[in-house]
């Protein structure tokens, strides 16, 4: 262990200077998340004399070890796509693996190809006990003198040619083989069994390779669309292109102990808002009031329900209110959550005054109220929710101030500005013609300059009453 100790500290002097290292591809012992450098796999380092530090210090040494890949064009030729690869298998014990791994080394550059010690010219290679294997790809990339050096440590070492074909290759290496050696950046938001792409018009002419690629390589998916325009209907749904896959676009999305059925096509969702309803969830206590404006399926409805909360929601989208009353069946909450269809201002007005803005209501909806509990006023709806803001004054008119209960507001907006609290400042007194004392939370990024953002308020009780 002293030599492996001045072979990590060696290592570790060298560690600013080294750019582009080789690729490291784990072969054996797929458990293990911790694959170290090959050309130290030996117990000491005989070879490291002056010469090959300064090899190894020459950021030349290491050229890289994967070449760009040629450009497929067609879901056929990425069928038949074959890669042979010049590869060396070396093996490391157990003790300098753990002393490697505790150092951390390499850890990110490893490529887990669980078939690879399946390839028929190793099938009967004889690996000495208790050590782990490991091949180094590029191996004619690399630096002669590195190339000794493994030669000389490692405990095993065999030259081999790997074949690989499409079926081996991982989703990411896949995407590599679109474009240059930095490949294909392609996000997309999954629901339930459908891959939803938002792909920009450099990466159209790739559509139905990627998503051949997401339906062979991810077994979750089945279904695969792209969105072909922005929000613009008052629904905040979606034009779909189906690029491949079945043509079924009503998906069940597990999230955080919660279920949601959920039509893609037809209703709003956003699974990227998965930690965002996890937040505002901790802010609802049992016998609490939420008032869900803009609920879409139900998720911040289902979410406050399960928390014990009695919950009104409502959607302009018909079909968005029948999935609400899905997912409330669906999650064990039918009898907390209450559906309902139309405009949110006229919704507010009918479900939202009086009694439940009383402290001295007991039961309402037969639901036990006390005096402690708030009513919360969600408003997801971040094009116009601000717009929104005065449907909630004079709610509690004609209730002594003493008696309103506490009601906070957790009110969603985009902004684009470079002072942002200044431009919520300013839309909300527009609206209210009053300035609220409030918190702001980053939600997301939308675009470069563009973020959503959450503006939470106790709405004052001089609002409330007098509107």
């Amino acid at each position: 262990m002293r030599r492996l100790a001045t072979v990590l500290t060696f290592y570790n002097s060298l560690l600013p200077t080294v750019k582009n290292p080789p690729s490291l591809v784990l072969e054996r012992n797929t458990d293990v998340h911790f694959p170290v450098p090959s050309f130290l796999s030996g117990s000491a380092v005989t070879m490291a004399d002056r010469r090959v530090k300064r090899r190894l210090d020459d950021s030349s040494a290491w050229s890289s070890a994967v070449s760009a890949s040629p450009e497929i064009k067609s879901p056929e030729e990425l069928e038949n796509y074959v890669i042979r690869e010049d590869s060396i298998l070396v093996a490391l014990r157990p003790e300098q693996q753990k002393a490697f791994a505790e150092k951390g080394f390499f850890r990110k550059l490893v490529k887990n190809h669980k078939k690879a010690l399946l390839t028929p010219c190793l099938k009967d290679l004889v690996v000495p006990d208790g050590v782990r294997c490991f091949a180094v790809n590029g191996w004619d990339k690399l630096d002669p003198d590195l190339r000794e050096l493994i030669k000389a440590e490692a405990v095993l070492y065999h030259e081999f040619i790997h074949t690989r074909t499409y079926q081996d290759l991982s989703l990411d290496e896949c995407l590599r083989l679109l474009g240059d050696s930095h490949g294909v950046m392609v996000s997309f938001e999954t629901v339930g069994h459908i891959a939803h792409l938002n792909l920009p018009n450099e990466r159209l002419w790739a559509k139905h390779i990627i998503a051949k690629i997401l339906l062979d390589k991810h077994k979750h998916i089945r279904t695969v669309v792209n969105k072909v325009k922005e929000v613009e209907n008052e629904f905040r749904t979606m034009e779909l292109e189906l690029l491949g896959g079945d043509d079924d676009l009503v998906a069940i999305q597990h999230e955080n102990g919660h279920s949601f059925q959920i039509d893609f096509r037809n209703v709003y969702w956003n699974s990227r808002l998965i930690r965002e309803r996890e937040r505002l969830s901790d802010s609802f206590y049992m016998g609490d009031v939420v008032v869900d404006m803009f609920a879409g399926v139900g998720p911040f409805a289902i979410y406050a329900a399960a928390k014990g909360c009695l919950v009104l929601a409502n959607d302009l989208n018909p079909t968005g209110t029948r999935y609400i009353e899905i997912n409330a069946k669906l999650n064990k909450v039918s009898d907390r959550v209450f559906a309902h269809n139309g405009d949110a201002r006229q919704f507010v007005e009918e479900v939202a005054t009086g009694d439940i803005m009383d402290k001295r209501t007991t039961v309402y909806r037969d639901h036990a109220l006390k005096p402690e509990n708030k009513v919360h006023f969600v408003m997801n709806l971040p094009k116009d929710a601000i717009e929104f803001l005065d449907a909630l004054k004079g709610l509690a008119k004609g209730v002594p101030a003493d008696n309103v209960r506490t009601c906070m507001v957790h009110c969603y907006c985009f902004s684009d500005a470079d002072n942002v609290e200044a431009d919520i400042d300013a839309r909300i007194h527009k609206v209210l013609n009053a300035h609220i004392s409030k918190e702001i939370t980053t939600v997301r990024d939308v675009s470069p300059k563009k973020h959503m953002y959450c503006i939470e308020f106790n709405m004052p009780k001089e609002l409330l009453c007098d509107g």
